[in-house]
This record gives structure tokens, sequence and C-alpha cells, in this order.
């Protein structure tokens, strides 16, 4: 009797399991193990769920692998300039680690013709431990593949919910740039200058962001800056981080161009880091000048930087201090396909002065100071 019913348990809950991943399996909503049945390309705007099923079952041969900083790039524009057939898996907040599991499973899922990739500033501050908990996607196990599904959400919520919700289902999204947020109206709101930004933020840890500016202002005023402690160990630090989890990759893979993008934040950040901030900025000098140099040692590695252009100094091209446009998304690929803004060792040394004399002459005190008014007259109408 008790082997009966033993053997009648363990039946119903292999058959359990068995509908429940072979309905996992064939629903699929992130498409990670085949490209959805009935063709809409639905998908959801985290890459961090959603790009192993773009690299799994789409077709490509090329990649724009960023940040926040390329997810509004066009793959549709990225074809027209420079040729191939692009996805945009980009991350937001990606550190290198992070992209190198994406990027390692791509090169060996495809033949990758071209690589465009953003070389945030990750580098500048390694305080932050190398970790995926999306890292199961991208190994040689299939079957753990299944874990994206295996939560409160898709399983309880979305699969025996029968849900056909966005978050279940993905959205139409835009396939040529998937994780683009420059549509958003939360953010359209901010471009047009330095009073947008300021009075659409909307928290109060973004409006921290500009009294830190402000407060960095007022110390440069006063002649202060912070001391350049430990420079060779950090530059070091930068090197041995960039070859390991990028670098690393470009040398493995000589049949694969791989553009790497220095994002041009706006002039406050890099002003900031070189009226104040020195560590930062000399760090940030090196690694120029170490791939510059590594781009002649490469023939499948480009350099791009274009901190020397007007348009940075422009804080109504900026949502916040970092990000830009989507229209210089689209002019940073024109300008790679012109070989604008690349770099190498003969011209390197130029460019660090040309960025040099606009970074020191940046009037940011003057900033600092339009930024400490606009609060104080905030908490004046608050009375």
């Amino acid at each position: 009797m008790y082997k009966k019913i033993t053997f009648l348990y363990f039946t119903v809950v292999i058959c359990i399991a068995f509908i429940t991943f072979t309905s996992l399996y064939i629903n699929d909503p992130l498409q990670v193990f085949h490209k959805d049945y009935q063709n809409k390309s639905k998908l959801l705007d985290n890459m961090r769920y959603q790009a192993a099923g773009l690299i799994n079952n789409f077709k490509y041969d090329s990649l724009i692998l960023g940040t926040s900083m390329l997810a509004n790039t066009s793959t549709q524009e990225a074809h027209q300039f420079l040729g191939g057939n692009f996805i945009n898996i980009s991350i937001f907040g990606g550190d290198f680690y992070e992209r190198s599991l994406l990027l390692n499973h791509a090169l060996k899922t495809k033949s990758i013709k071209q690589v465009i990739y953003s070389m945030d500033d990750t580098y500048l501050n390694l305080t932050q431990a190398s970790s995926s908990q999306y890292a199961y996607l991208y190994d040689e196990d299939f079957l753990n593949d299944f874990k994206i599904y295996l939560n409160k959400k898709y399983l309880l919520k979305c699969f025996l919910g029968f849900s056909k919700k966005e978050e279940c289902t993905g959205k139409g999204k835009d396939i040529y740039r998937p994780s683009a947020w420059y549509q958003e109206a939360r953010y359209k709101r901010h471009f047009g200058g330095l009073t947008n930004l300021l009075r659409n933020q909307e928290n109060e840890r973004a409006n921290e962001i500009y009294k830190n500016i402000a407060s960095i202002a007022s110390k440069i005023q006063q002649g202060k800056k912070q001391p350049l402690v430990n420079i060779k160990e950090k530059q070091t630090d930068a090197y041995n981080y960039i070859d390991k989890y990028l670098l690393s990759i470009v040398k493995k893979y000589p049949n694969t161009q791989f553009i790497l993008v220095f994002p041009p934040y706006s002039r406050l950040v890099y002003s900031q880091w070189a009226q104040y901030n020195l560590s930062y900025y000399k760090t940030h000098q090196s690694v120029l000048r170490y791939l510059a140099k590594k781009s002649d040692k490469y023939h499948n590695l480009e350099v791009y930087a274009w901190a020397d252009n007007d348009f940075l100094d422009d804080i109504a091209n900026y949502k916040d201090p970092n990000h830009y446009s989507h229209d210089i998304n689209t002019w940073m690929l024109n300008a790679i396909k012109d070989k604008n803004g690349q770099l190498n060792s003969s011209n390197i040394d130029a460019y660090i002065k040309r960025i040099d004399t606009k970074n020191l002459n940046y009037d940011l005190i003057s900033i600092g100071q339009k930024i400490n008014d606009y609060f104080i007259l905030k908490e004046k109408h608050k009375e």
C-alpha cells in the first residue's frame, strides 16, 4: 500500500514538473529557448532579463553593448552608417564584468563582425564586487536557464495567473533599440537647460546630484582639491580591470572589430574631475593613453572619444550631467563612420591637451552658484 502511494506521489510530482517545464519552454516570453512562435517580437526593456533571448535566437552579426549611454543607439542607424546586422543589448548600469558575460556568450554563439562598446567610468571606481545574478544564462548548462522563470513573478503571477500584462509578455518595443529611454516623457522634460534639469527632478536623491555639484564648485572657489592618493595603484587597477574583462576578449577574437567609445558626458562631469577630483581625472587620462596605444597593437581595436567637442558645454543637450540626447547617439555613429574622434598613439597627447583646456577653463563656479540660488529660492517658496 505504502509503495503504491509513494509511487503515485512521485508520478504526480514528475508529471507536474514535466508539464510545468514543457509549458515554460513553449511559452518562453523572454525567448531564451526559442524565438516567439508568432513572431511578435515583444521584448522587455530590461536587458538583464532579455539579452539572453536576443543573443540566442535573433539574427545578427554585430552588437551594441553599452549601458544607458548606448541604449538609445538605433541598430537601424548603425547598419546605415557602419553596415552589419546589429542588435542592441545595452544594460543599464552594466559594469565591464557583467557585460563580458554577454559578450563572451554572443561571440561563442555567432560569428560577430563588429562590437560597439561604451567605456563607462566603472574603471574609476572598482569598489563594487564583480557579480551578476543572471550569470547562469550565459554558461554552457541549458537546463539552468529555466531559473529565469522559477520565481514569484513568472511562475505564479505570469504563468499560473495567465497574465497578459506587458511585464509578463514583453512590450511592442522598438526592435532597433529595445531598452531606449529617450521617448519617456519623464526624461524629455529634463532637456533644454539647467533650469529644466533642476525643476523636473523626481526625488531628493536626484537633487543631491546637483547639490553636490554646487558643493564642489564652492570648494573649487576656495582653492580646494582632492589630493592625489595612490594614483599609480589606481591606474594599474584600471588597466587590469579593462584587460581582464575587455581586452582579453579583443585579443581572443581577432576577426571581430571592437569599437570602444568613451561616452561624451557633459562638461559638468569632466570639469569636476579636472578641477577637483584629480584622482579620477588622472586615471581617466591614463586610460585614454593606455587604450590609444593598445589600438596600435591590436588591428581589430578602435578607440573613440569626443570630449573636445563644443556640444558637451551645452547642458541643454543632457537630461542629467551624464546622459545625452539620442541625437548624439546618431552623431556618434556618424563620427565612427568618418573616423572622427579616433584615438591612437600619434594623436592622444594632442587630444588630452585639448580636453584639458576645455575642462580646466569651464566656469563650474558660476554653474554651482546658479544651482545654489535655485535651491535657496525653492526653500523660500516652501515657507
